[in-house]
């Protein structure tokens, strides 16, 4: 089993890396009155940066989602970005069920879970899996029903 502590630990120092370089356009920018609007991917560290306003800075980077990981969000979800991640992370793992007493003890940590059936196949879900999956900075696991109408999409994509 790998050690995901040291792959924890690479991905947020690479993070801050690649962040700081955002950082340094906002802190140069000047104009009057300073209202900037700050929209991006998930993962291109809007965070770091959010200030209020009108003027718009889009980025269309993903800093924080590892290769392996962003590889499969492309390919399931069909989601596109510039890849600033060159970390290879742990890739990506599915857990199929079929009745919900078998997730005992596989919710402890996991962000995005427990997708069935009720999921819907079009484009706001698809946004809110991107959102999800693009959270994994090292090891993306997905528990999913094998009722779930993203199942087949999903285990091509593995």
């Amino acid at each position: 089993m790998p050690d995901v502590a040291s792959y924890k630990s690479s991905q947020e120092r690479v993070y801050r890396q690649l962040l700081s370089g955002l950082s340094d356009v906002i802190d140069n920018l000047e104009f009057e009155p300073f209202r900037l609007r700050v929209t991006g991917t998930a993962g291109s560290g809007k965070t770091q940066v959010t200030l209020p306003g009108f003027v718009t800075y889009n980025e269309t980077s993903n800093f924080r989602t590892p290769t392996s990981i962003a590889g499969f969000i492309k390919q399931s979800l069909g989601q596109e970005s510039r890849q600033r991640n060159m970390l290879p992370g742990l890739g990506v793992r599915m857990f199929e069920y079929n009745r919900k007493n078998q997730l005992e003890g596989k919710l402890a940590y996991r962000i995005l879970t427990d997708l069935d059936e009720t999921l819907e196949v079009d484009e706001r879900t698809r946004s809110i899996l991107y959102c999800a999956m693009t959270r994994a900075t090292v090891l993306l696991e997905l528990i999913v029903e094998q009722t779930c109408p993203r199942l087949d999409v999903f285990s091509k994509s593995i």
